[in-house]
């Protein structure tokens, strides 16, 4: 199974950032785009595990434009 991972290429686009809370949990604290993050980090580190070559859109809560999130996944494994 890994073999067929490998040399694959994964983008996540893990939603909302900057003062886009997006949902907010039952909890207090809990908004949707930590959440987002957090499974998004989590599944890159897995992927990764398994040989698959992993891009996100974002790595914190840093807002970024749809153009820039759509660069970045046209240019993503480029080099660029």
């Amino acid at each position: 199974m890994r073999e067929l991972l490998l040399g694959l290429l994964v983008i996540l686009d893990p939603g909302h950032r900057g003062s886009n809370l997006g949902a907010t949990g039952v909890l207090p604290g809990i908004h949707e785009k930590r959440l987002t993050l957090q499974l998004a980090r989590g599944l890159a580190r897995r992927l990764q595990g398994a040989g698959v070559q992993v891009e996100l859109t974002r790595r914190d809560d840093a807002f970024v434009t749809i153009r820039e999130r759509v660069r970045r996944v046209n240019t993503a494994g480029r080099g660029s």
